[in-house]
Protein backbone atom coordinates (compact mmCIF):
# COMPACT_ATOMS: atom_id res chain seq x y z
CA UNK A 1 0.00 0.00 0.00
CA UNK A 2 1.37 3.40 -0.99
CA UNK A 3 0.64 6.70 0.72
CA UNK A 4 0.72 10.04 -1.03
CA UNK A 5 2.38 12.77 0.98
CA UNK A 6 0.96 16.20 0.23
CA UNK A 7 2.44 19.38 1.73
CA UNK A 8 0.13 21.09 4.19
CA UNK A 9 -0.11 24.17 2.03
CA UNK A 10 -1.48 22.08 -0.85
CA UNK A 11 -4.22 20.29 1.10
CA UNK A 12 -7.61 21.45 -0.25
CA UNK A 13 -9.59 23.31 2.40
CA UNK A 14 -12.92 21.92 1.21
CA UNK A 15 -11.67 18.37 1.76
CA UNK A 16 -10.43 18.86 5.33
CA UNK A 17 -12.33 21.91 6.64
CA UNK A 18 -11.62 21.09 10.29
CA UNK A 19 -7.88 21.64 9.77
CA UNK A 20 -8.19 25.25 8.72
CA UNK A 21 -9.02 28.10 11.10
CA UNK A 22 -9.55 31.69 10.09
CA UNK A 23 -7.28 34.26 11.66
CA UNK A 24 -8.97 36.37 14.35
CA UNK A 25 -10.13 39.76 13.22
CA UNK A 26 -8.87 42.88 14.96
CA UNK A 27 -11.88 44.44 16.66
CA UNK A 28 -12.23 48.11 17.62
CA UNK A 29 -10.76 48.88 21.02
CA UNK A 30 -14.14 49.87 22.49
CA UNK A 31 -15.66 46.56 21.46
CA UNK A 32 -12.71 44.65 22.89
CA UNK A 33 -13.13 46.43 26.21
CA UNK A 34 -16.86 45.72 26.19
CA UNK A 35 -16.30 42.01 25.55
CA UNK A 36 -13.69 41.88 28.32
CA UNK A 37 -16.09 43.58 30.76
CA UNK A 38 -18.88 41.12 29.93
CA UNK A 39 -16.57 38.14 30.39
CA UNK A 40 -15.35 39.50 33.73
CA UNK A 41 -18.92 39.95 35.00
CA UNK A 42 -19.76 36.37 33.98
CA UNK A 43 -16.66 35.04 35.73
CA UNK A 44 -17.47 37.05 38.86
CA UNK A 45 -21.00 35.65 38.98
CA UNK A 46 -19.77 32.08 38.55
CA UNK A 47 -17.16 32.35 41.28
CA UNK A 48 -19.68 33.99 43.58
CA UNK A 49 -22.19 31.21 42.93
CA UNK A 50 -19.55 28.69 43.87
CA UNK A 51 -19.02 30.15 47.36
CA UNK A 52 -22.07 32.23 48.26
CA UNK A 53 -24.09 29.29 49.54
CA UNK A 54 -21.90 29.21 52.65
CA UNK A 55 -23.67 32.37 53.87
CA UNK A 56 -27.06 30.65 53.95
CA UNK A 57 -26.27 27.28 55.50
CA UNK A 58 -27.80 28.25 58.85
CA UNK A 59 -31.03 29.37 57.20
CA UNK A 60 -31.18 26.27 55.02
CA UNK A 61 -30.83 24.04 58.07
CA UNK A 62 -33.58 25.90 59.96
CA UNK A 63 -36.98 24.20 59.44
CA UNK A 64 -38.79 27.45 60.24
CA UNK A 65 -36.91 29.98 58.11
CA UNK A 66 -35.68 27.47 55.53
CA UNK A 67 -36.28 23.98 54.14
CA UNK A 68 -34.72 22.27 57.16
CA UNK A 69 -31.96 20.52 55.24
CA UNK A 70 -29.89 17.91 57.06
CA UNK A 71 -26.06 17.98 56.98
CA UNK A 72 -25.91 15.55 54.08
CA UNK A 73 -28.25 17.67 51.99
CA UNK A 74 -26.26 20.78 52.83
CA UNK A 75 -23.10 19.03 51.66
CA UNK A 76 -24.74 18.03 48.39
CA UNK A 77 -26.13 21.52 47.88
CA UNK A 78 -22.62 22.89 48.22
CA UNK A 79 -20.81 20.20 46.25
CA UNK A 80 -23.25 19.51 43.40
CA UNK A 81 -22.26 22.77 41.68
CA UNK A 82 -18.55 21.98 41.83
CA UNK A 83 -19.11 18.35 40.83
CA UNK A 84 -20.98 19.05 37.60
CA UNK A 85 -18.79 22.05 36.83
CA UNK A 86 -15.58 20.02 37.01
CA UNK A 87 -17.00 16.89 35.37
CA UNK A 88 -18.32 18.65 32.26
CA UNK A 89 -15.51 21.17 31.70
CA UNK A 90 -13.67 19.24 28.99
CA UNK A 91 -16.89 18.09 27.33
CA UNK A 92 -18.07 21.69 27.17
CA UNK A 93 -14.78 22.77 25.62
CA UNK A 94 -15.08 20.10 22.93
CA UNK A 95 -18.66 21.17 22.29
CA UNK A 96 -17.47 24.73 21.75
CA UNK A 97 -14.95 23.55 19.17
CA UNK A 98 -17.66 21.64 17.36
CA UNK A 99 -20.70 23.92 17.57
CA UNK A 100 -19.09 27.32 18.09
CA UNK A 101 -17.97 28.97 21.29
CA UNK A 102 -20.47 31.80 21.03
CA UNK A 103 -23.34 29.31 20.79
CA UNK A 104 -22.07 27.30 23.76
CA UNK A 105 -21.44 30.49 25.73
CA UNK A 106 -24.99 31.74 25.14
CA UNK A 107 -26.45 28.34 26.04
CA UNK A 108 -24.44 28.31 29.25
CA UNK A 109 -25.69 31.77 30.20
CA UNK A 110 -29.31 30.72 29.70
CA UNK A 111 -28.84 27.55 31.77
CA UNK A 112 -26.97 29.40 34.51
CA UNK A 113 -29.54 32.20 34.75
CA UNK A 114 -32.51 29.84 34.74
CA UNK A 115 -31.03 27.49 37.33
CA UNK A 116 -30.05 30.45 39.53
CA UNK A 117 -33.69 31.56 39.64
CA UNK A 118 -34.71 27.97 40.34
CA UNK A 119 -32.25 27.78 43.24
CA UNK A 120 -33.45 31.11 44.63
CA UNK A 121 -37.06 29.91 44.78
CA UNK A 122 -36.43 26.25 45.62
CA UNK A 123 -39.01 24.99 48.10
CA UNK A 124 -37.02 22.05 49.46
CA UNK A 125 -33.48 20.76 49.68
CA UNK A 126 -33.90 18.37 46.74
CA UNK A 127 -34.83 21.18 44.39
CA UNK A 128 -31.92 23.26 45.65
CA UNK A 129 -29.45 20.42 45.00
CA UNK A 130 -30.80 19.90 41.49
CA UNK A 131 -30.72 23.62 40.76
CA UNK A 132 -27.15 23.91 41.99
CA UNK A 133 -26.14 20.99 39.78
CA UNK A 134 -27.76 22.73 36.80
CA UNK A 135 -25.85 25.89 37.66
CA UNK A 136 -22.66 23.84 37.47
CA UNK A 137 -23.64 22.66 33.99
CA UNK A 138 -24.12 26.26 32.88
CA UNK A 139 -20.79 27.29 34.36
CA UNK A 140 -19.04 24.39 32.63
CA UNK A 141 -20.41 25.58 29.29
CA UNK A 142 -19.45 29.19 29.95
CA UNK A 143 -15.87 28.80 31.19
CA UNK A 144 -14.10 27.24 28.16
CA UNK A 145 -16.07 29.47 25.82
CA UNK A 146 -15.00 32.54 27.79
CA UNK A 147 -11.35 31.69 27.38
CA UNK A 148 -11.77 30.97 23.67
CA UNK A 149 -13.60 34.27 23.12
CA UNK A 150 -10.88 36.05 25.07
CA UNK A 151 -8.16 34.50 22.90
CA UNK A 152 -9.90 35.46 19.68
CA UNK A 153 -10.80 38.98 20.78
CA UNK A 154 -7.29 40.08 21.69
CA UNK A 155 -4.07 39.60 19.79
CA UNK A 156 -0.42 40.37 20.44
CA UNK A 157 0.59 42.15 23.66
CA UNK A 158 -3.03 43.15 24.32
CA UNK A 159 -3.88 39.47 24.82
CA UNK A 160 -1.50 39.09 27.77
CA UNK A 161 -2.85 42.26 29.35
CA UNK A 162 -6.44 41.10 28.84
CA UNK A 163 -5.71 37.72 30.45
CA UNK A 164 -4.15 39.47 33.44
CA UNK A 165 -7.13 41.78 33.86
CA UNK A 166 -9.59 38.93 33.37
CA UNK A 167 -7.91 36.80 36.04
CA UNK A 168 -8.61 39.48 38.66
CA UNK A 169 -12.37 38.93 38.32
CA UNK A 170 -12.21 35.90 40.61
CA UNK A 171 -10.58 37.86 43.43
CA UNK A 172 -13.59 39.82 44.73
CA UNK A 173 -15.91 36.80 44.53
CA UNK A 174 -14.01 34.48 46.85
CA UNK A 175 -13.86 36.53 50.07
CA UNK A 176 -17.31 38.12 49.73
CA UNK A 177 -19.28 35.25 51.34
CA UNK A 178 -16.87 35.22 54.27
CA UNK A 179 -17.64 38.86 55.04
CA UNK A 180 -21.42 38.73 54.80
CA UNK A 181 -23.14 38.91 58.15
CA UNK A 182 -25.97 36.41 58.49
CA UNK A 183 -28.81 37.24 60.91
CA UNK A 184 -29.45 34.68 63.60
CA UNK A 185 -32.53 33.92 65.61
CA UNK A 186 -34.08 36.46 67.91
CA UNK A 187 -32.89 34.56 70.98
CA UNK A 188 -31.30 37.15 73.28
CA UNK A 189 -28.68 34.67 74.44
CA UNK A 190 -27.21 34.51 70.93
CA UNK A 191 -25.33 37.22 69.08
CA UNK A 192 -27.38 39.05 66.49
CA UNK A 193 -25.09 38.12 63.65
CA UNK A 194 -22.04 36.07 62.86
CA UNK A 195 -19.42 35.69 60.19
CA UNK A 196 -19.78 32.69 57.94
CA UNK A 197 -16.81 30.78 56.65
Amino acid sequence: MEFAYIPVGQVPADRYPQVFMAAPLTLPKFRQQLILAILMVCALLMWTANTVLSTTLETLADPVRGPGANPGQLQWATGSYTLTFAALMFTAGASGDRFGHRTVFSSGLVIFAGSSLWAAYASDAGQLIAARAAMGVGSALITPAMMAILMWTFTGPARAAAIGIFSTSAGPAVPVPNRVRVPRTSDSTRPESRFCC
